[in-house]
C-alpha cells in the first residue's frame, strides 16, 4: 500500500470536511442575523371577538379592523429626523418617539389602531422602517347603553369588566380552536345573545336619569324583569359612561352597584321572624307593640315588572 497516497486522501477528505463545515457555519450565521427570515407564528390566528347582541339581534358590541403603526429601529438611520416627521401626524411628542426609536429592538409600537387619515398621512411620508399591521378594535355602537352590563376590553382585546370579562374566552374564541378554509388554525369566536331588550334598556336609562336628576340623588338603579320567565330585560344604572372612552371615567362611575354592592335585605326577613314567632310563642299575638324607629336610605331603586303578551 502506498503510504503517501493514503495520507493525501486523508488530508483531502479532512480539507473538504473543513470547507463544508465552514460553509455551513457561515450560512447559519447569515440565517440567524438575517432580517428577511419570517418565522411562522405558532399561535392560532386571531379573528377578533364575537358580537354581543340584545334579545332581538341588535348589535351592542362588535370588532372592526384598524391599522396600527410600528417601527423597526434597526432600519432607521436618523431617529431624530423620523421622530420630528411623525410627531405632528401621530400626535406623540418627539422625546417619546425618539425614546422608542432608539431602543435596541426590531419592533416598537408607534400608534395602535390609528384613524384612517393618520395611517394615510404616515404612509405618504414613505419612511423606511415604518410599517403597518392590521388589528381588531372593539366598538360599541350605542356608546353608554347598558355600559355596566356589557363592560369593555383593554388594548389587547382582553375583557376587563362586565360580560366582556366574564365571557372573554367565549367571545375571543380561546375556548375552541378550529381550522379555516385554507387549513390555518384559528380561534373560534362566538356571539353572545342577551335577554336585554335594547328599547326597554334605553327607556329605563332615560327615565332613571330624569328621576335621579329630579331627586338630586347621587346614583340610581332600575331593573326590568319579565314576569313569566324571570329574564332581565333591562338593568340600568346612573351615572353611566361611554364604553368607547371608558378610560375617561373613574371606578366609581363604572361600578354597577346594583349587582356589586351588598344591601341588607331588611323587611324581606320579617316574614321568617313572624313565622317563627307564630310557631313558638302564639301567646304573643295578644300583645301590642309600638315601633318608632326608622332609617332613610339615600338610594333610588326602581323595580318595574313587565309581562309579555300571550
Amino acid at each position: 500500500m502506498n503510504r503517501s497516497a493514503f495520507n493525501r486522501r486523508i488530508y483531502l477528505t479532512a480539507f473538504l470536511l473543513f470547507v463544508l463545515f465552514f460553509l455551513i457555519t457561515i450560512k447559519l450565521f447569515n440565517l440567524h442575523f438575517s432580517e428577511k427570515i419570517i418565522i411562522p407564528h405558532a399561535d392560532p390566528v386571531d379573528t377578533g371577538r364575537g358580537y354581543i347582541l340584545d334579545r332581538n339581534g341588535y348589535v351592542l358590541a362588535l370588532s372592526i379592523v384598524k391599522e396600527s403603526i410600528f417601527a423597526n429601529p434597526e432600519e432607521i438611520s436618523d431617529p431624530l429626523l423620523v421622530a420630528r416627521a411623525l410627531s405632528p401626524v401621530v400626535e406623540v411628542s418627539v422625546p417619546k418617539l425618539l425614546e422608542r426609536l432608539q431602543k435596541g429592538k426590531r419592533f416598537v409600537w408607534i400608534k395602535r389602531r390609528a384613524d384612517d387619515s393618520v395611517v394615510e398621512s404616515v404612509r405618504a411620508l414613505n419612511i423606511k422602517g415604518i410599517n403597518f399591521r392590521n388589528e381588531y378594535q372593539r366598538m360599541y355602537p350605542y356608546n353608554d347603553l347598558a355600559a355596566g352590563i356589557i363592560g369593555f376590553v383593554g388594548v389587547d382585546n382582553t375583557g376587563l369588566e362586565g360580560l366582556e370579562h366574564r365571557f372573554n374566552s367565549v367571545l375571543s374564541g380561546r375556548d375552541e380552536i378550529v381550522k379555516d378554509e385554507i387549513a390555518r388554525e384559528i380561534y373560534q369566536k362566538k356571539n353572545l345573545r342577551l335577554t336585554i331588550d335594547r328599547l326597554i334598556q334605553n327607556i329605563a336609562e332615560e327615565e332613571l336619569q330624569s328621576a335621579v336628576a329630579g331627586h338630586r340623588a347621587d346614583q340610581g338603579a332600575a331593573v326590568v324583569l319579565e314576569v313569566q320567565t324571570g329574564r332581565i330585560l333591562a338593568l340600568a344604572k346612573v351615572p353611566s359612561f361611554n364604553l368607547n372612552r371608558y378610560r375617561d371615567y373613574n371606578q366609581h362611575i363604572r361600578k354597577v352597584f346594583t349587582v356589586v354592592d351588598s344591601f341588607e335585605p331588611g323587611s324581606t326577613l320579617k316574614i321568617i321572624a313572624a313565622a317563627s314567632l307564630l310557631e313558638n310563642r302564639p301567646d304573643l299575638l295578644k300583645k301590642e307593640y309600638v315601633c318608632e324607629g326608622k332609617i332613610d336610605v339615600a338610594v333610588l331603586l326602581l323595580i318595574a315588572l313587565m309581562s309579555t303578551a300571550g
